[in-house]
């Protein structure tokens, strides 16, 4: 699954008078249909005019071969209808591709979709961001999303979330929905006991009719002949037809409860074997009409029909058996089977769905007028959606849609960046990747989320609502940067028009900052590593003679350009000379310029004049495109650029002072970026720079983590000659040799070596935070010490990805020497790593602080055997049988595997300081799992172990290390008397001091309460997975909390992690203990590896986490903690939280309606691989009458 982005040009300026109802009920008619796409049904890349023969890169997944399929596939599409005969096609926009129909909702609205599938598999449709009801979850299988996709709810991130829609009784009901009492029947419907649909009862010998009522209340399938006799009153059809009491049947179905009348034959794809159906006979498992079985008569985990229970074409026939494609069975909720007939709509079925949006869902007063949101097929969510099944949804405050949708904007465009896995699609089969964009729409200024930008970046699951005001004409570029689909070609172009050439937008009126920049190729002992590079080089003038020696406050730049300043309403001007051996250019993000300004090298072909037309014509010449100019600039050459900041492209309020962006070479991105040329830009508000430096900082420092890949440089072949021993025998696709080229680093720098970050206790410092590279470029910067402020949040980590950037505001309390790190394992592995230190610069200033009230806490590290998957029912259910389950991979010991259980080490807390008693668990605290035991929630105590702790307070913590080996204990966020953390030995007792100090609590536009984490140091990575991790929360100091006198929330913290016990501790012990005779090189054997990776939320896969139990209206909170390596999905008031590795987050939830509920990662892979849990939603007590 991909991300969204829906893009809004900005207010009308004429509007026609329309009535618009205050809630309006919108109804679509949407049919499944499977299609011959052509992903470039030209034959060429169109971005540089090139032909598939002439194009590498793009001649890889769009040329045919005899091993290669091209660029044609069979997808299936959600198309939309005009009305219920599915005869007129609403046509939609050409640009939305193969993307469904647009549905829109606004505040207060009821979506009606009726689902008609005529695809050859069943399939279904569930919305993200509306409310619904059990009966309209539109869910079977498995569920997506690491974002936290809280069943029909919403995580709410300062909101409410709601569960689903209320089922009002007495309302119509559609084509195959349920039956409310009093409504009316339509096509395919089930009658309940309502009224008579399509004229009475079915004479003898005739058929019944499609939606036609036969006796009290039940349909007779599609068409499906009753045989001689009429439906009778008490549900029995006669002769041939199959009945369940009161209910549909359907074609390809078996029978419910009611036995079969007259033995009549099972239809096409339909089987019960030798089981018994419902409460009936048994079917016989006779076909009919040549149908096949659907499984073969193959009894896979046994169990009947549950009653009321549908069995469609291709699905399960009981509990437990394998059905055709082997599909999986619904997920096991507790649902009755009558809330399960929306889980996939069969072939030649049809559903009706009834969605709403309620206040907690739609846009806030802060919020844009719309969110984006999509809506996709849920039966197996990942290979539905890579079949095609997906489609864009906006939902929007009250009275900004008409009747034909957002009237708040001149244009709506929805554009969907996803790696298209036609290996994941129903009609391949393989596995699919994590997806990660950055996507920069050229020479624009966006607004999104409250926050001027170009590029926009999107996770699994996630979708963002853009606004732009289209100013700027041309053809312009719009793509993902992350570096892989770049060279894969996720690219397009829109076109800006000019639609009224005499009116021109007046120029800014600020200041002109010019800049004198080169591009030199500097060897290994100008940056200090092994490779040539080459990078941007400032120069006094235009002579290009003197060069800007750099100051101290500058050393820390390493291969960065120089940094490039500007306000709002100024101009930039870079006079660009290129001293390189090839051609290279400037592309900007962050201003705006005109298209022949582009850096980017692609077939942009410029409007023509009409003088030049005709001229053109007359001599009968084709029409020539050549690279603009300043795309292309060659060696030796100059090129002076022209930027503008407009107005509105500096930060908003809430934001730091300069917003970061980054320049960078463009003729060919992705090398030239490897090859060294990046560089930062900063454009600020109004006032902010005094002689071209930030007025109101004393420390500026830019970090660019990227992984440099020296494979893609233009200088590896030089570096292979110069650098290497036997130049003649290196193998540049030897997997060796790739890895050892790829260079985790900041600023170009590697462990720790880059110098200059040097401050004062309490300076005010401004970090700007970028990133470059590929889908490996995922990097959570992690400070240890001091925490930061970005965008009115208080954090000490934060994630940058390719092309993205972020500024955030440092005002350091504790000194010491520090560092700075990236939290992905890989990287910190890789040594992602810089030092930098907070001095004491006054004479009054000291380490420690005076705090008044404190608390101890007596925790042990303990080592115990964790069972990852005790119980394995909700698997087998999940999946038909254990042998269809992807976990078979990870708990089972078959095949020379470690299996379910491993040797882990854990926080537990104790009563005192002899360490003989462990604090027992409450009920509420079950769900913690693996985590430590306890939470530093330093108030109520007489409310146990949840205690919360206060800003203003002292935390003793008394570590006693029970295990066999040493740690440590270490917070995220709070305040320590020294920087370096003490090694507890084997049985050993430490004492450790934290300070909550008033930065190490949430700020007043966060909620109350915030999420941190605590963990062992001596080594981060193999403690860790290990499993020393725990939850810290940390609350704004509150009296009416301390003296217990606040409202009691439920709590819940979640961490989300792929446990690698292939770098544990205990991975030679765990072998030794569950694998008998293990043979040689076993720990590099690729399965072996992958089977260790456990894939779990705190430590429990496959819904074993218990303990998520709330009641309708509590007010809950959830503490979502990410660590690890692998990427999650999320955001603001939303059902997906994209949480990234050394990322947490404080969510807010109002559960509504009642019932069990999927939570789970939405990337792929780690859905298959068990990182799901339920959260069940009681009813709340009634409460009894003064006389019971």
């Amino acid at each position: 699954m991909a991300g969204m982005v829906g893009l809004r040009r900005g207010p009308l300026l004429l509007l026609c008078c329309v009535t618009v109802c205050s809630a309006m009920r919108r109804e679509y008619f949407f049919r499944i249909e499977e299609i011959q796409w052509n992903y470039a049904p030209t034959g060429m890349n169109l971005i540089h005019n090139r032909t598939l023969a002439q194009d590498e890169e793009a001649s890889v997944f769009l040329a045919a071969g005899p091993q290669r399929i091209g660029s044609s596939y069979k997808k299936a599409v959600y198309k939309q209808y005009t009305d219920s005969t599915y005869r007129t096609e609403v046509v939609k926009p050409e640009w939305l591709g193969y993307l469904g129909p647009l549905l829109s909702a606004e505040e207060g609205d009821t979506l009606v979709v009726h689902l008609k599938n005529i695809a050859s598999r069943p399939y279904s449709i569930h919305p993200h961001g509306l409310n619904y009801s059990k009966e309209n979850e539109g869910e079977a299988g498995h569920k997506e999303t690491h974002g936290r996709s809280v069943g029909g709810g919403r995580l709410a991130g300062g909101g409410d979330v709601r569960e689903g829609g209320d089922v009002r009784e007495g309302g119509d009901v559609r084509e195959g929905g349920d039956v409310r009492e009093g409504g009316d029947v339509r096509e395919g419907e089930t009658c309940g006991r309502g009224r008579r649909a399509g004229g009475g009862d079915v004479r003898e010998g005739g058929d019944v009719r499609e939606g036609e009522m036969c006796g009290r209340g039940e349909t007779c399938g599609r068409g499906r002949r009753a045989g001689r006799g009429r439906c009778a009153g008490g549900g029995d059809v006669r002769e041939g037809g199959d009945v369940r009491e009161g209910g549909d049947v359907r074609e390809g179905e078996t029978c419910g409860r009611g036995r079969r009348a007259g033995g009549g034959d099972v239809r096409e794809g339909e089987t019960c074997g030798r089981e018994t159906c419902g409460r009936g006979r048994r079917a016989g498992g006779r076909r009919a009409g040549g149908g096949r079985r659907a499984g073969g008569g193959r009894r896979a985990g046994g169990g009947d029909v549950r009653e009321g229970g549908d069995v469609r074409e291709g699905e399960t026939c009981g509990r437990g058996r394998r059905a055709g494609e082997g599909r999986r069975a619904l997920y096991p909720d507790g649902s009755r089977p009558d809330q399960k007939h929306d889980d996939s709509v069969a072939p030649s079925r049809l559903v009706t769905f009834e969605w709403s949006l309620a206040p907690s869902h739609s846009p806030t007063t802060d919020e844009s007028n719309c969110h984006t949101r999509f809506y996709h097929s849920h039966v197996l969510a990942p290979r539905d959606i890579a079949s095609g099944l997906v489609g864009p949804l906006i939902t929007c405050k009250k009275g900004t849609l008409d009747v034909h949708g957002d009237r708040s904007g001149d244009y709506l465009y929805a554009l969907l960046f996803m790696v298209a896995d036609e290996n994941l699609s129903w009609y391949l089969d393989d596995n699919i990747r994590v997806d990660i964009h950055s996507v920069h729409f050229h020479g624009q200024i966006l607004t999104a989320q409250n926050h001027h930008t170009d590029t926009i970046s999107l996770f699994p699951a996630s979708s963002m609502t853009a606004e732009m005001t289209a100013d700027n004409p041309g053809h312009w570029l719009l793509s993902c940067a992350v570096n892989d689909h770049l060279m894969a070609g996720m690219q397009a172009m829109f076109e800006i028009k000019k639609c009224f050439p005499n009116v021109h937008k007046p120029r800014p009126v600020g200041v002109e900052r010019q800049y004198f920049i080169a591009a030199e190729e500097e060897g290994a002992s100008r940056i200090g590593g092994c490779y040539k590079k080459v990078r941007y080089v400032e120069y006094t003038d235009n002579t290009f003679l003197t060069k800007m020696l750099r100051t101290p406050e500058e050393l820390h730049l390493g291969i960065l350009g120089p940094v490039l300043r500007a306000e709002e309403k100024d101009s930039i001007k870079v006079v660009f000379k290129n001293k390189a051996s090839r051609p290279y250019s400037i592309q900007p993000h962050g201003v705006q310029y005109s298209i022949e300004q582009d850096g980017t090298l692609y077939f942009n072909e410029q409007e023509e004049s009409h003088t030049a037309k005709k001229v053109r014509e007359l001599k009968r010449e084709p029409r020539i495109v050549t690279p603009l100019p300043a795309a292309l600039v060659q060696p030796g050459t100059v090129y002076t650029y022209e930027w503008l900041v407009p107005v509105g492209a500096g930060p908003t309020d809430g934001e730091a002072d300069c917003l970061t962006y980054l320049y960078y070479s463009a003729v060919d991105p992705v090398k030239d970026t490897n090859s060294g040329l990046a560089g930062p830009l900063l454009i600020c508000r109004a006032k902010a720079l005094k002689k071209g430096a930030q007025k109101n900082y004393n420390k500026e420092f830019h970090l660019m983590a990227t992984v440099f890949d020296e494979n893609l440089s233009w200088y590896l072949d030089h570096n292979i000659r110069t650098y290497t021993t036997s130049p003649a025998a290196v193998k540049k696709d030897d997997e060796g040799f790739v890895q050892s080229n790829r260079m985790h680093a900041i600023n170009g720098f590697v462990y720790r070596s880059l110098p200059g970050l040097t401050m004062c206790k309490g300076d005010k410092v401004s970090w700007h935070l970028s990133g470059l590279g590929s889908e490996l470029d995922i990097h959570s910067l992690y400070f240890y010490g001091n925490r930061f402020l970005y965008r009115q949040t208080r954090r000490d980590s934060i994630s940058v990805f390719p092309h993205i950037s972020h500024t955030v505001t440092m005002e350091p309390d504790s000194m010491g020497h520090f560092e700075v790190v990236s939290a992905m394992v890989a990287d910190y592995v890789g040594g992602m790593r810089a030092n930098y230190t907070v001095e004491k610069c006054g004479m009054f200033q000291r380490q420690g602080e005076t705090m008044l009230r404190s608390q101890t806490y007596y925790i042990a590290a303990m080592e115990i055997d964790w069972d990852y998957s005790p119980n394995r029912t909700w698997e087998k259910e999940m999946f038909t049988s254990l042998d269809n389950s992807p976990g078979r991979v990870f708990l089972e010991k078959q095949g020379g595997y470690i299996g379910s259980r491993y040797k882990k080490v854990v926080y537990r807390q104790f009563t005192n300081t002899k360490f003989l008693k462990q604090v027992e668990r409450p009920a509420d605290m079950e769900h913690l799992g693996v985590m430590g035991k306890w939470n530093t929630y330093l108030y109520a105590q007489r409310r146990g172990p949840m205690i919360h702790g206060n800003v203003g307070e002292r935390v003793k913590v008394v570590f006693k290390n029970m295990a066999s080996r040493p740690y440590s204990i270490h917070a995220h966020g709070v305040k320590t008397e020294s920087a370096e953390i003490h090694q507890t030995q084997p049985g050993e007792t430490h004492t450790y001091t934290w300070y909550v100090t008033k930065t190490a609590g949430p700020t007043e536009q966060q909620e109350e309460c915030s999420v941190m984490a605590y963990y062992s140091t001596v080594d981060v990575v193999k403690d860790m997975f290990s499993g020393l991790i725990g939850p810290l929360v940390i609350c704004r100091r509150s009296w009416g909390r301390s003296l217990g006198l606040k409202k009691e929330v439920e709590e819940f913290a979640l961490l989300f992690v792929v446990f690698d016990e292939n770098e544990s501790w205990y991975l030679d012990e765990n072998i030794r203990t569950h694998i008998t005779n293990p043979p040689r090189g076993l720990k590099d054997n690729t399965q072996f590896i992958e089977s260790n990776k456990m894939h779990a939320i705190n430590g429990r896969m496959y819904a074993n986490l218990e303990g998520l139990h709330m009641v309708v209206g509590d007010k809950v909170y959830w503490y979502l903690m990410g660590m690890g390596s692998e990427l999650g999905g999320g955001r603001y008031r939303t059902d997906v939280y994209e949480l990234l590795p050394a990322t947490f987050q404080t969510v807010k939830m109002r559960p509504l309606y009642p019932g069990s509920w999927l939570l789970h990662c939405h990337v792929s892979d780690h859905i298959s691989s068990g990182m799901e849990a339920l959260y069940t939603v009681n009813e709340k007590e009634k409460r009894k009458g003064m006389f019971g």
